[in-house]
């Protein structure tokens, strides 16, 4: 901080009803290995699950991570 600045009030807290809604777009592309490590990850958000959304993007084409995408147990909010 600058000599002669004070410290920005904090910011006020939220109950969990006032919390925003996020949606998380991942797109995955030839990542089929690393689709399980993004899932956990992302799962692993300090969030309400009710209040967020997250939504994999992956290509039509992309055989291997369609496949390891379809062999995941989703968690809520997928």
């Amino acid at each position: 901080m600058q000599p002669g600045r004070s410290a920005a009030p904090a910011a006020p807290r939220l109950g969990i009803g006032r919390l925003p809604t996020y949606t998380i777009v991942a797109p995955a592309f030839r990542e089929a290995a690393m689709l399980p490590q993004l899932v956990e990850s992302l799962a692993a958000l300090d969030y309400p699950v009710d209040r967020r959304q997250v939504i994999l993007a992956l290509e039509a084409h992309d055989a291997p991570t369609l496949a390891a995408a379809k062999a995941l147990s989703l968690p809520a909010g997928f």
